[in-house]
């Protein structure tokens, strides 16, 4: 009896022993090392419905009827241009450039510029900003059973 007795306790002890034996693997004490957390520089884009892409794609100027007809006049003025200032220039006169003649073919193809310019500029969306939905002020956000359909822009806010 007195030798099961001593199997058993040297077998326990054989089981316990490596985990009473086991020492402290970090200077934290008992607490495992803490994980950090790497922060994520990534940029969440806002969801945007596919009318709302409808409503901010830029539409194509340069292909209208109005932006070719300025896009010509730009380039008649200054192919009329060139062929004044050789004229001039043929004539003698000591500062071509400063011609009457000279200068309405400069402000022509100016005017024409100017035209095209102010056309590009219409084309864009009045306010850059998403979050208009095509308003002309900022919808207010309501709450969802307080949210209606707009007529404006087909969603409900």
């Amino acid at each position: 009896m007195k030798q099961i007795k001593l199997v058993f306790f040297v077998g326990l002890l054989g089981m316990l022993f490596p985990f009473l034996s086991r020492a402290q693997s970090n200077s934290l004490g008992d607490r495992a090392p803490a994980k950090e957390q790497v922060q994520s520089h990534a940029i969440h884009r806002k969801q945007i419905t596919r009318k709302q892409k409808l409503l901010f794609k830029k539409p194509n100027v340069k292909h209208t009827p109005d932006y070719e007809y300025y896009n010509h006049m730009e380039q008649v003025a200054r192919d009329k241009q060139q062929v004044a200032l050789k004229e001039i220039k043929l004539r003698g006169t000591p500062h071509p450039r400063q011609t009457a003649e000279y200068k309405f073919y400069v402000h022509a193809e100016s005017v024409a510029k100017e035209k095209q310019h102010v056309l590009r500029k219409m084309a864009e969306p009045q306010y850059a900003d998403i979050t208009y939905f095509g308003h002309k002020h900022k919808p207010k956000k309501h709450l969802p059973y307080a949210m209606r359909y707009c007529k404006e822009c087909g969603i409900r806010h």
